[in-house]
């Protein structure tokens, strides 16, 4: 490292380790850096705040990788990023779709709202007109996108707009929206689900 001033190391910032999307990137970045020569070192979020992403993104710095990949795919953490101005490169995974044309991260994500505009319009054609939308939290990016390609597809069909917001990805919150669905499916009100998650 001295020598060369490079560590052969790339961080990965990260949520916590309940989540199977953002695991199973961090996984597969490990894989594709450790075939490339590169090590891997992962630094947790144990909060979803900006001052807690500061904080990460320092200690990352301070460990002089060589460059960093985001998957923590919410606001805050964005926002931390945007401020940090690092000069390493950097990789964000996340459904961002208002990048400033200065921000020097590059963005790379699946079309989420492409996504669940085509779920959506699937229950559509197989004729359910009441589809309720179980929301993910507010202030992630994959979720916002999702609810947005559903409640497109649904104006776009007239249909009604029926959102169940859940307050977390874990399943307490996916099972608490799940009863408040319930009697809305019972009395025929709501036909089919489209999840977040």
């Amino acid at each position: 490292t001295l020598a060369t001033s490079h560590s052969s190391t790339i961080g990965t910032l990260t949520v916590g380790s309940e989540f199977f999307g953002p695991q199973s990137t961090v996984l597969a970045i490990e894989a594709a850096a450790r075939a490339q020569g590169y090590f891997v070192t992962v630094t947790a979020l144990d909060r979803y705040d900006a001052h807690s992403a500061s904080e990460a993104l320092s200690h990352l710095a301070d460990q002089g990788v060589d460059g960093l990949v985001m998957v923590a795919p919410f606001e805050k953490v964005i926002d931390a990023l945007d401020d940090a101005a690092l000069t390493i490169p950097v990789v964000v995974v996340a459904a961002r779709t208002k990048v400033p044309a200065s921000d020097p991260a590059h963005y790379v994500y699946v079309d989420q709202r492409e996504g669940a505009r085509i779920a959506t319009n699937h229950l559509l054609g197989l004729g359910h007109r009441n589809i309720a939308h179980v929301s993910g939290p507010t202030g992630w990016f994959d979720a916002t996108e999702r609810q947005i390609g559903w409640q497109e597809a649904m104006l776009a069909a007239k249909a009604p707009v029926i959102e169940v917001p859940a307050e977390s990805w874990l399943a307490p919150s996916g099972h608490e929206a799940g009863k408040r669905l319930v009697e809305s499916v019972r009395s025929g009100e709501v036909t089919a689900v489209f999840a977040a998650n």
